[in-house]
This record gives structure tokens, sequence and C-alpha cells, in this order.
């Protein structure tokens, strides 16, 4: 009969003597399962496995023991006898009814288990645990040899100990530090610094060494002092590195103001108060750093004259221009009007330091007339700071 999931059967009544088996068809795609529940006072009446180990403690690897069969089955006959005595025994199955000796090639916990097959066709199975005691009276000591790589950079953590064994029964596990055991020999990503490595073999044998991983002599970077200076003035880097090897990579940042990015001693005109910073890349990809601040003042004052001499004499005093200090980087703009605001003259870059250039006094080719005329100007800074300044100006023909 096909009944669903959530139906139940009636109870059987079992008889004594009597054989009664349970045929379970639970094709079903929902993974599920199924439950089976056991009441009443019936029992099963199967073999009942069991054996002996001898001895049962103070069992040592490479040692005989024997393990002994003492099942019982009161309602026929066991017919057939399967043991299986688990990783590195020799041997590590073996049939019949026994006794079997046995021994362990290596240490620790290891697990026998025999099935026993009635006439009636019951398996059933008895699993029992022991402990093989290392062995490793007669074995050679070991030897362990580390292999160290050094982290490539002075406080990095690149650095690994790749660990060779001889010595002892192969096969080998290591614990590094406060790790687990396992095969694996190699460990990376290390710092400098002291480490215990730990060998255990399949005998139980144990041993351990402390590795020392060095480390690279630092590379040291000095950007030299911090700096104080006027807008526009020039100043000379101190910056330094130790040891210098050929092949090393060296460069200052930001680049602006900067004569030559690669040179430590560089010439420098800072557009503005300023950290720079000197990198050094190291053939072996390690880079070190050092900064210093370049703190700079601004004097933005702007001359301008009140007077031009409008006779076409090619001197200083013949040309109207704005002059700045040394924060000044060029004149952008000057434009002079006449004082109906006709605009005479325009003027863009003129060189803030250069007293032949600007306004001659001169208007289409010819001198204008004597009065006050009145200019604008775009100041620009070394640090792109622009300043709108205005005035008036006197004109005088001889």
């Amino acid at each position: 009969m096909n009944r669903g999931k959530t139906d139940t059967f009636r109870f059987i009544d079992m008889e004594a003597g009597k054989s009664y088996g349970l045929l379970i068809n639970n094709f079903d795609n929902t993974g599920i399962g199924f439950r089976i529940q056991w009441g009443g006072t019936g029992e099963f009446l199967g073999p009942e496995p069991d054996f002996t180990i001898s001895p049962l403690t103070g069992l040592r690897c490479d040692q005989d023991f024997t393990a002994t069969d003492i099942s019982v089955f009161s309602n026929g006959t066991i017919v057939d006898y399967e043991w299986n005595f688990g990783l590195r025994a020799i041997p590590d199955q073996a049939s019949g009814k026994g006794p079997h000796s046995i021994n362990y090639s290596s240490f620790g916990d290891k697990f026998i288990s025999l099935t026993v097959t009635s006439d009636k066709g019951c398996k059933v199975t008895k699993i029992k645990s022991l402990y093989a005691e290392p062995c490793c009276e007669d074995l050679e000591p070991f030897t362990l040899t580390p292999q160290i790589e050094i982290p490539s950079c002075y406080d990095g953590d690149d650095g690994s100990i790749t660990i060779s064994a001889s010595g002892g029964s192969p096969e080998y596990f290591y614990k590094f530090d406060d790790g687990n055991f396992s095969p694996r020999v190699n460990f990376k990503n290390l710092s400098a610094g002291a480490y215990e490595v730990a060998i255990v073999d399949i005998k139980g044998c144990t041993d351990s060494i402390v590795v020392v991983v060095g480390e690279p002599d630092p590379v040291t970077v000095d950007a030299g002092p911090d700096q104080a200076i006027e807008l526009g003035d020039s100043t000379q880097m101190d910056g330094s590195y130790f040891p210098a090897v050929a092949g090393d990579s060296l460069w200052w940042a930001p680049p602006r103001g900067i004569r030559d990015l690669n040179d430590p001693g560089s010439y420098v005109i800072p557009p503005g108060t300023t950290t720079y910073v000197l990198s050094v890349l190291t053939e072996e990809g390690c880079l070190v750093s050092d900064s210093l601040t370049i703190r700079v003042t601004i004097d933005r004052t702007v001359y301008s004259p009140n007077v031009l001499l409008a006779n076409g004499g090619g001197g200083p005093n013949n040309f109207f221009n704005l002059y700045g200090k040394k924060a000044v980087e060029s004149i952008e703009l000057l434009e002079i009007y006449d004082r109906w605001g006709n605009k005479v003259y325009k003027g863009t870059e003129l060189d803030p330091f250069d007293f032949k250039a600007g306004w001659d006094g001169f208007f289409n080719g010819q001198p204008v007339e004597q009065g006050v005329y009145t200019w604008i100007g775009h100041v620009r800074y070394l640090d792109d700071v622009v300043e709108i300044k205005t005035g008036d100006l006197t004109i005088i023909r001889p």
C-alpha cells in the first residue's frame, strides 16, 4: 500500500521465534527522509558482536597485540566475521573468528571494527578504540634543517621558513608556533623574529627547533629640515638617503616649483607653503619616504608710478607698469583710460620687473594730452592668486 508521508501503520503483534521483514520504498526528491520508531516490549534477537583486545592499555606502535572474538548469538549461528583494524595496521583487515595478531606502524588513536553475519542474514557491527603509544627508542634522532628567506624590506612581512627533516620515521608532520600539526613544510608571510617549529613522525617521536628570521638593514631617508622663506624666493633642498645603491629610484613630490625632481639637493621655488616628500624605491622594491615643509610668507605689495613723462625717450621714467616684489608672477592685464572713459592702452602678461615694459604715453602713434588717467591691473602671484588693483596716473609732456 502506498501511503502519504503523514500516514502511519498499525503496530505489529510480534510473536517469539518468528522473523519479520520491513521493506520501505521512500522514493522522494525532497530529501526529507523518514523516521522509524520502535516501541513495546519486543527485543531484537540478532547476533551480539564483541571482542577483546590484549593488551588494551600500554600498547606501543610496532608491538603485536591480539584481537579475540567473544560474539554470541543465542538464536542461530554466526557464519561470517569481518575485521577492520584501521589505518597503518598490519594486517589492516581479516576474516574468520580469530584470534588475530596485529600491530600498528604508527602511534595514536586506533579503531577496530568487527562485523558479524548470522545464518539468518543479519549483520551487526561492534567498534572499539585503543591508543598506540609512541615507539621511538630505536630510531635515529631528528635533524631539522631550516631554509630561511628574510623579508625583502626592513619591517617587511614577506619572509619565509622551509623545513627539511631526516631521522625518525617518515611521514613527518610539522607545527609552526601555536598552530596544528600538518604535512606543510613552508611557512610564509613572516616578519623578522624567532619562531618555533616542532616535528612529529608516525611513531610519535617529537622534536623542535627555534628558527630566527633576520631582516635587511633599514634604508633611511632624510628630506632635510623644515624651512621658512618668502614667496618668490628660491631655496635648496637638503635631502639624502643611506645606503645609496646604484639602481635605486629617488624623486620629490609634488613636482611644482622643483628644478630637478631626482636631485635630493635640488633648488625649489615653492608656490606657497608646501610639504615635499622625498621617496626612495630600492631595487628590492622597498619604498621609504620622508618629508619636509617649506613655510612661505607672502608679500603682495605692488608699486605703480603716479607720473609718466610722455616724451618717447625710452627711459625708465617713460613707461608705466605695475612693479611687484618677489611674489608677483606677472601682470596679466593692464588697461588705461582717459578722463572720458576711452581706453588708450591695453597690455597683457607684462613682466613686473621690466622698467621698459608697459605704456609709453602714446596712443595711435601720438603722445596723449597731459592730464590724469585711470588704470586697472590684474596681478597674478606665484601661488596663483590674482588681485585686481586700480589707480590714477598723471601724464606730463615736455
